[in-house]
């Protein structure tokens, strides 16, 4: 249901940006996806990783609608807001569905809208990989404090 009768977008916006990306997710082509991050994005995160984080992702989008709601610009990023509606499957009173704002950020590199944060629906770069817990070090006693215990 995601992308059934879309309407084209004109052709260089950004919101073309966000439909174009959101198709490739669908039709899990992570590589098409990760060509629509910003460079920095990139520099960060190879794609490899990227799509690793993305396997997902297609049977979370098939059955949602996501219209366009609005855009806006401030100074040289522009913010796409789209609306998601979840459809999900029977409960003991029939189907439900939810329905949520989406925000994208975008920036033209070399004349082509770019998104300078990681889009939904992953938001982050890869596998969410908790930080390793840092070893907890003693601190080490100074001259003064190992000569105040001479006395």
């Amino acid at each position: 249901a995601l992308l059934e009768q879309e309407e084209p977008l004109p052709e260089g916006s950004p919101e073309e940006t966000v439909q174009l990306f959101l198709g490739a997710v669908v039709d899990e082509d992570f590589e098409l996806a990760y060509t629509f991050l910003s460079s920095d994005l990139k520099e960060r995160c190879p794609v490899e990783r990227y799509a690793s984080g993305n396997v997902r992702v297609k049977s979370r989008l098939r059955d949602d609608r996501i219209t366009l709601e609005r855009t806006s610009t401030v100074r040289d990023t522009v913010f796409v807001t789209v609306r998601v509606t979840e459809f999900r499957g029977s409960g003991p009173f029939g189907p439900s569905e939810y329905s949520f704002p989406q925000e994208f950020e975008l920036r033209q590199e070399v004349g082509r809208w770019r998104f300078t944060e990681y889009p939904w629906p992953s938001l982050r770069c890869g596998r969410f990989e908790p930080e390793p817990a840092v070893p907890r070090i003693p601190p080490t006693p100074t001259p003064a404090a190992t000569s105040n215990l001479e006395s």
